[in-house]
């Protein structure tokens, strides 16, 4: 059986994505500190203090069988081969700090296992860089620091072999002009520092955008169409926000990717935790003992369950857009709940049904 378990794994790393659409997963840095390992606790170090105990950590990740225990669907065994299967471009998230410009954050670990999913398929590795203004301004603050740190980028492009790059500075909801001018500066530096074949991206939100020269220097464009008022992100608003960038910015849509939350937020506004509580989708399904796939409702939280996911991913690819993304694959639950499997539907038009 371990040998079946692994011929499947090889065979699935050399297969090409099934088309230009791409299905993309963030993977935030701290989820990977042991790598392979995982922090324990499914959340936002800095947000979820009180983040729920996740009981499927990535551990050792090995393709090890204990009968008579059998999963139900080969591929969720191990998440390696689940995010293997799921997506074809993977972006380590990690955050604008001295750590990381200093090198004392163990990138090549965390990639080295981005690698081990992608193995030798057409599956494509990025660098995401997050961070305010007070994280990006002093770094760029002279013509002189500018250099440094596209040249450090460079490097980094080129040393990991990494397919792209994206910044996601996080501007507050009215951004000043000279923010606005400074990262189309950066933009603008970087382009011309990375070779033409490695691609340059943003994460927006259709709510707080950079100047619009920003969307003729880069590549793509992800939308972040979560975290909205009120029931944060449903198909309507995720259609909403998409059309509105599109003909705010004239963008083409195979530049934009499609943002996709597997995690839910509370929506009543009178609740004290409006904006601050979340809950992952995993443990959403968990706690509401949710059995309906097409429900997204549970509690006070409002998520995305899998009819939505696949609709949202089925309405991205018939617009035309580059593709969807997800913040993040390791909220997800396993078996007929499971959102990767909802996205691949999407993709896919029912290809997965019978796995």
């Amino acid at each position: 059986m371990k040998r079946i378990i692994l011929v499947l794994y090889v065979f699935l790393s050399c297969i090409a994505p099934l088309s230009a659409f791409e299905a993309g997963a963030y993977i935030p840095h701290y989820r990977l500190k042991s790598a392979a390992g995982a922090s324990n606790f499914l959340g936002r170090p800095l947000y979820d203090t009180a983040a729920q105990a996740w009981d499927q950590a990535i551990r050792a990740d090995q393709l090890t069988m204990r009968p008579p225990a059998m999963p139900g669907f080969w591929y969720e065994y191990s998440w390696s081969l689940r995010l293997g299967w799921g997506f074809d471009a993977f972006y380590l998230h990690i955050p604008m700090n001295d750590d990381f410009l200093l090198g004392k954050m163990p990138i090549t670990r965390y990639l080295d296992y981005l690698k081990r999913i992608v193995g030798k398929s057409e599956k494509s590795i990025y660098l995401s860089l997050i961070g305010t203004s007070r994280d990006f301004l002093p770094r760029i603050s002279t013509a002189s620091d500018l250099e440094d740190f596209t040249d450090y980028i460079g490097e980094l492009v080129k040393t990991h072999e990494l397919r792209g790059i994206e910044l996601d500075w996080e501007f507050p909801a009215l951004p000043s002009r000279s923010e606005k001018r400074e990262f189309t500066r950066l933009m603008a530096a970087l382009r011309g520092e990375l070779s033409s074949s490695v691609s340059l991206s943003v994460a927006v939100s259709r709510w707080r955008l950079p100047d619009p020269a920003v969307f003729a220097i880069v590549d793509e464009v992800h939308l972040m169409a979560y975290d909205n008022s009120g029931r944060h992100s449903t198909y309507q608003s995720a259609l909403e926000d998409s059309e509105a960038l599109l003909a705010q910015i004239d963008l083409l849509p195979s530049k934009l990717l499609l943002g996709l939350p597997f995690y839910g937020r509370v929506f009543d506004s009178d609740s004290p935790d409006y904006w601050r509580d979340t809950k992952n989708y995993r443990n959403i399904r968990r706690d509401f003992h949710i059995s309906e796939d097409y429900v997204d409702v549970a509690g006070p939280y409002h998520f995305n369950g899998p009819t939505t996911i696949t609709r949202k991913t089925q309405w991205a690819q018939r617009r035309g857009l580059k593709g969807v993304f997800v913040w993040e694959p390791y909220y997800d639950a396993t078996g007929s709940a499971s959102l990767i499997r909802a996205v691949r539907r999407g993709v896919a038009d029912s290809d997965y049904e019978g796995l």
